[in-house]
């Protein structure tokens, strides 16, 4: 008893003012120091690593997009897990749905030709992205390396899943 009252007063600067209460704070300091952890990270280092690296690589931030028109049009973009999804420049991707979205696992191919991006969804469509020139974001190759990762994890994740919807489908057919 004579350990907790410091052990509470450590524990109660570490969240952000008005997250959580004591109680809250009091019961997740135990947590850290319990072998639950190493436990949890035996765990996971069996899990494969795609499932983690969606959340742990989130990139967000204007891009251009070239519409059908041939017109470049500032966007705000954001890749969650394996979709690519933009927003209008001003808004928050959690709060306002996205304009549009794209499934990396559609993307065939993915080029860089000097300062655009083309992720193509088949052999005449592509879609075109450069970077703001006055905002000072992610570079261009960030947005290519996230995005060719995200679409060599969309095609595993693809590959790994049961054809059971094909299968069911040919089922109810026969």
């Amino acid at each position: 008893d004579a350990d907790e009252p410091p052990h509470v007063r450590a524990a109660a600067p570490m969240p952000e003012p008005g997250v959580g209460g004591s109680r809250r704070r009091a019961a997740s300091a135990p947590m850290t120091s319990s072998p639950t952890p190493s436990h949890r990270s035996a765990a996971s280092s069996k899990s494969p690593p795609p499932r983690r690296r969606p959340a742990a690589s989130p990139i967000r931030g204007l891009l251009e997009k070239r519409s059908s028109d041939g017109s470049w049009k500032v966007q705000l973009f954001a890749i969650h897990k394996c979709k690519l999804s933009y927003h209008e420049p001003g808004a928050d991707p959690t709060d306002h749905p996205a304009r549009a979205s794209l499934d990396l696992g559609d993307v065939i191919r993915v080029e860089r030709h000097g300062t655009k991006l083309l992720l193509w969804v088949d052999e005449k469509r592509k879609h075109q992205l450069r970077e703001v020139a006055t905002h000072q974001g992610h570079p261009l190759e960030a947005w290519e390396s996230v995005i060719r990762e995200r679409v060599d994890l969309a095609r595993a994740l693809r590959s790994r899943r049961p054809a059971s919807s094909s299968t069911t489908s040919s089922k109810a057919a026969a």
